[in-house]
C-alpha cells in the first residue's frame, strides 16, 4: 500500500519538475525571439508579438510532447 502512495508522489513531484523545466523552455524561447526581433527589425512591436505567439506555441507543443509520455497510477 505504502509503495504506490509512495510512487504517486514521486510521479507528482515528477511532474511539478518537468512543469518548471518547460517554464524556462518557454522564457527561453521568449527571450531569444525578443533579441531576433531588436536585431532585424529594430523593435518593431507587431513582429515581436508574432514571435512571442511563435514561441509560445513551440512552447505548448514542447509541453504536449512531454506530458503524452506519462504513466497512470
Amino acid at each position: 500500500m505504502m509503495g504506490r502512495e509512495v510512487d504517486f508522489i514521486l510521479d507528482s513531484l515528477y511532474s511539478t519538475y518537468t512543469l518548471f523545466y518547460l517554464y524556462l523552455l518557454q522564457m527561453a524561447f521568449s527571450a531569444v525571439a525578443a533579441q531576433l526581433v531588436a536585431v532585424i527589425f529594430n523593435g518593431t512591436v507587431y513582429p515581436l508579438l508574432i514571435l512571442m505567439l511563435v514561441a509560445s506555441v513551440l512552447s505548448l507543443v514542447c509541453f504536449r510532447l512531454g506530458v503524452g509520455t506519462g504513466k497512470s497510477v
